[in-house]
């Protein structure tokens, strides 16, 4: 009845939305089901989360609120708003604040720590490539340093 990550903790919400997007960004749906089996204290409490799920589970319910407003308000913007450049305006300032409310989290600077033993999946925010590439956007345009390579 636990869930893997606790959404009230900004590491263990960052950490869902990222593996969240990693799965959808690969187009393993079959994973981010099993992320959504593994989190279901939380169905129903945070529309950002909500609202990629949706993109392989289009019965998820639509939620007006979510845990963390920075950097993830404009993650949520992005992801309702009908107009392209819009979105694109909203992940751009979803990027542009990313890196700064996360710099506190324990993984941040990880790279520093590894010594080349692995381990650091480095500083991209896969679940804005996912939304990037869920929406038809030009990830191009997109700062490059915070997603992956197109797959």
């Amino acid at each position: 009845a636990l869930p893997a990550f606790d959404f009230e903790q900004l590491t263990d919400y960052a950490r869902t939305l990222q593996l969240l997007g990693a799965t959808l960004l690969f187009g393993r749906h079959d994973l981010a089901m099993r992320l959504a089996a593994l989190q279901t204290a939380f169905d129903g409490e945070d529309g950002v989360y909500e609202a990629l799920l949706a993109a392989v589970d289009p019965q998820r319910p639509a939620v007006e609120e979510w845990y963390f407003a920075a950097p993830y308000t404009a993650l949520y913007d992005c992801l309702h708003a009908d107009d392209p450049a819009q979105q694109l305006a909203h992940l751009r300032r979803y990027l542009a604040g990313w890196h700064a409310a996360l710099v506190q989290e324990d993984w941040f600077n990880g790279h520093l720590r590894t010594r080349g033993l692995g381990g650091y999946y480095g500083l991209w925010a896969f679940e804005a490539a996912a939304v990037a590439q869920r929406l038809g956007l030009k990830r191009s345009e997109l700062a490059h340093w915070v997603m992956p390579p197109s797959p």
